[in-house]
């Protein structure tokens, strides 16, 4: 169970580098539990974070419906700004845990369409037309590290690594480099 708490009605935005492929989501702000919604904007590469007074939750079908100013988020226009928050799913955050819950969420325009930036709907109803397919997601960790010379981590200096195929899911400290880093990332 999560008791009530009473939040800031905003916190600083988060920064999401790919943002095109990720959800709305809610987080818990304050150490006694809750939880809270970080919605996407319409921006390049930011989040927003309104936070509420949340009650008890204990699945996705108690959480209310929540309202924010699309305009203010380039989610809407002027006029018409009211945008909505649907609670679609609420999971135990993995990186605050205890009490803390994340709740992914859509966002809808004042009409009830969905917003420009709510793919997951249009992910939802190409997964429903094949549904007897059981399709599947795979997520993949992949990015790039960079060393104080802007170089990518491990490459020899002023040149290039061989061709990829030993360190393409490689094994050994000359071909896979700053491991700790990226297994810390994955746990």
């Amino acid at each position: 169970m999560f008791r009530a708490v009473r939040l800031d009605l905003y916190t600083p935005p988060f920064f999401f580098p790919d943002l095109e492929y990720r959800r709305p989501v809610a987080r818990v702000r304050d150490d006694s539990g809750g939880c809270c919604d970080e919605n996407l904007t319409g921006f390049a590469a930011s989040c927003r974070s309104p936070d509420d007074l949340v009650s008890i939750a204990s699945a996705v079908k108690y959480l209310p419906v929540w309202t924010f100013d699309g305009s203010s988020t380039g989610q809407a226009n002027g006029h018409n700004s009211d945008t909505f928050l649907l609670p679609r799913a609420l999971y135990r955050d993995p990186f605050r845990r205890g009490n803390h819950v994340i709740v992914m969420c859509d966002t809808y325009k004042y009409n009830m369409e969905p917003t420009e930036s709510n793919n997951r709907v249009k992910c939802q109803e190409a997964s429903d037309k094949c549904k007897d397919e059981e399709p599947w997601f795979g997520i993949e960790q992949e990015y790039i590290l960079l060393d104080s010379d802007l170089r990518p981590f491990g490459w020899p200096p002023g040149g290039f690594p061989p061709p990829q195929g030993p360190y393409y899911c490689g094994v050994g400290a000359n071909k896979v480099f700053a491991r700790d880093l990226v297994e810390a990332h994955y746990r």
